[in-house]
């Protein structure tokens, strides 16, 4: 999958949203839900700094099938460092 804007992760969440149940009440919509917007937010900084120019280097790769950037957490380890 090629490298996505948090817009995007956001979207596919409300388009597929998970079966996420709160205090024995299922919720609808987890984007709009108080407890998860934070976190939702966090994670789609992450996604929004693949395609910033600053940590774009560091946090995509070319994909070895398509060329296109897509995340560095799709790397395989290949070596272990211990500091």
């Amino acid at each position: 999958m090629p490298a996505r804007s948090g817009a995007e992760y956001v979207e596919s969440i409300r388009k597929q949203p998970p079966c996420v149940y709160l205090g024995g009440r299922r919720i609808a919509d987890v984007t709009a839900e108080p407890v998860f917007v934070e976190p939702i937010r966090a994670i789609a900084e992450q996604y929004d700094m693949q395609s910033d120019p600053a940590y774009r280097d560091v946090m995509t790769y070319p994909s070895p099938s398509s060329g296109q950037p897509v995340s560095t957490s799709f790397l395989i380890p290949r070596s272990r460092t211990c500091s």
